[in-house]
């Protein structure tokens, strides 16, 4: 049944968006593109450092991950969304990333 709401909804959100946008989130909508709305990966990644930091307070618990970089990667933001992403869908706990450069370059500053 649920399958059917979303079908009867993607139908015919088209012509609302515009309004809705411009009411409730205050864009102006101009030109689109379609792009495929089916999110499909398959991805595996491993961390350099990954644990689950435990408090006597679980509500304190958080994942720590740390990335060690060589080289200046311009990807690597890119790269830690991802992680973060995945980590807390998958454990549902705040995440603390941390990338540590151990380069022999000095890193360009990230704005």
């Amino acid at each position: 049944m649920e399958n059917q709401f979303d079908k009867i909804f993607k139908e015919n959100i088209e012509s609302l968006v515009p309004f809705l946008a411009a009411r409730l989130l205050g864009l102006t909508i101009g030109r689109t593109e379609s792009i495929k709305d089916k999110l499909q990966v398959t991805l595996e990644r491993e961390a350099d450092y990954l644990k689950k930091i435990l408090h006597d307070n679980p509500l304190l618990n958080y994942i720590l991950h740390l990335e060690f970089q060589t080289t200046d990667d311009p990807r690597m933001l890119a790269r830690m969304l991802l992680y973060y992403a995945m980590l807390y869908h998958r454990y549902g706990l705040p995440v603390r990333q941390y990338v540590i450069y151990i380069g022999r370059r000095k890193p360009k500053r990230i704005q």
